[in-house]
């Protein structure tokens, strides 16, 4: 990847029509970012954490041939457990080794059932266990960068300012990236594999007016995400168009491309205006949690429930996505059965 006229080397993942991009190749049978607990003051730190080849190793990055800053041997750990009492976060859990505890929290309960489930079946040494965690798969939400394949407008080599070999580029409504391949059959490769769809090139022919749904809505996304109601009007006027089950937006009704699209499943949800709520006139919010959390402002309170309402309808025809957490925590859930069974 080239970012202000420097090549870095980036590990990319197309999964689940998703390009994500990482400063390393996810390692292991699994890896993610975890809060540690120091040992003498107690305070939490933010590290890079990949459980491999039976260690789990800490970094303060995830950057490539990163300095590890601790390693545990999981095949010499006393135990795996769960953290309830003397902690100031949620979802902990400890490794237990010979010369002291450490303490990790997760980010949310199922992360931490994942992780403590990793952990045991590592500390056990089963070969039959190990191999079934199979190898690492790359989680989209660790990236430093995601491109929706259906924001893709056009693909194709390109010639890098530098003349580095096998480079093309990727066009969004709004951003251009600019990859290198290790090959040009790899460039190839790549190409093909994100050549936008017959359906991208229909929405590009119906344009900004041929939704199902549209209009022009006040946009706010990323950090500020499920920000305050008051003040809003901060955010980016975008003109809106709900085609199938993907909310594109562009910057005017007459534009071709769109800026982005938001992509709509089973996973996302949708929270209504408030009508109780304190709001600036005119200004009617209502939010969506999709990939990421956004905040919509209507002008009046009949389009931001019209528009609640369409999103939602689009939500629930959508069909049921079995994430991998729900099916490892079935599997923890059929094996605690099987084991009370055992038990009785």
């Amino acid at each position: 990847k080239v970012k202000r006229g420097a090549w870095k080397d980036q590990w990319v993942v197309l999964k689940d029509d998703v390009l994500a991009l990482f400063n390393s190749p996810p390692a292991g049978a699994i890896c993610g970012w975890l809060y540690k607990q120091g040992d003498k003051l107690r305070k939490w730190k933010r590290y890079w954490v990949v459980v491999a080849h039976g260690y789990l190793t800490y970094y303060a990055t995830d950057d490539i041939g990163a300095a590890e800053a601790g390693k545990l041997d999981l095949g010499s750990s006393a135990g795996i457990y769960e953290v309830s009492a003397k902690v100031d976060r949620d979802f902990c859990f400890g490794v237990i080794m010979k010369e002291r505890k450490h303490i990790f929290a997760a980010p949310s309960e199922d992360d931490f059932l994942a992780w403590t489930h990793v952990l045991r079946v590592m500390q056990r040494k089963d070969p039959d266990e190990i191999l079934k965690l199979g190898a690492a798969q790359a989680d989209v939400r660790h990236a430093h960068t995601t491109v929706e394949t259906r924001s893709v407008r056009m693909v194709g080599p390109h010639r890098a300012p530098d003349g580095r070999a096998n480079s093309f580029s990727i066009v969004t409504g709004h951003r251009m990236f600019m990859l290198a391949a290790s090959h040009p059959s790899a460039m190839n490769e790549w190409v093909e594999e994100l050549q936008p769809s017959e359906y991208i090139r229909n929405v590009a022919r119906r344009g900004a007016q041929g939704g199902d749904q549209t209009g022009w809505l006040l946009k706010r996304g990323g950090k500020g995400g499920l920000g305050s109601t008051m003040g809003v009007s901060a955010g980016m006027r975008r003109f809106f168009s709900l085609v199938g089950d993907t909310l594109h937006y562009y910057k005017s009704p007459d534009d071709q491309f769109a800026i982005n699209s938001i992509r709509l499943n089973s996973l996302c949800s949708v929270i209504p205006t408030d009508p109780h709520a304190p709001h600036a006139k005119d200004e009617w919010v209502f939010h969506l949690n999709a990939q990421r959390p956004y905040t919509f402002v209507a002008k009046t309170r009949v389009d931001a429930d019209r528009w609640a309402a369409a999103l939602e309808d689009v939500i629930d025809a959508a069909p049921k996505i079995y994430t991998n957490s729900e099916k490892l925590i079935d599997t923890i859930n059929a094996h605690r059965e099987k084991m009370r069974a055992i038990q009785d």
